[in-house]
């Protein structure tokens, strides 16, 4: 590793193409970069002490309904809302929607 002392008298001089070219870069490398992807329920506020009395067996509810979609999120960010489903023996959702994309939306205004 090397001290940013050495490295602050070094400076990268950057051409006009590799300026252009680095939004399409840095957009190549985040799509390609893996996120986490989570399906999610309404929350439900617990004392600790339920939590640290759960047993195998007990049911939890959630203020969730039964025919309100679930929410497709990454990180923080819902993504798309999902039905729950199922892909052979495995649990998985069908996207009913999707979020517009705050970005986009300010780039088309």
């Amino acid at each position: 590793m090397l001290p940013a002392s050495v490295l602050a008298g070094f400076t990268a001089r950057t051409s006009d193409a590799d300026r252009t070219a680095a939004p399409g870069l840095i957009r190549g490398q985040v799509e390609v970069s893996p996120v986490d992807l989570a399906l999610r329920l309404a929350s439900r506020v617990v004392l600790p002490r339920e939590v640290l009395d759960l047993a195998v067996g007990d049911i939890v509810s959630f203020p969730h309904s039964a025919d309100r979609p679930l929410l497709l999120a990454v990180g923080d960010q819902t993504v798309a809302t999902a039905a729950v489903g199922s892909a052979g023996a495995r649990l998985a959702c069908v996207v009913t929607s999707t979020v517009p994309d705050p970005a986009v939306a300010e780039e088309s205004a």
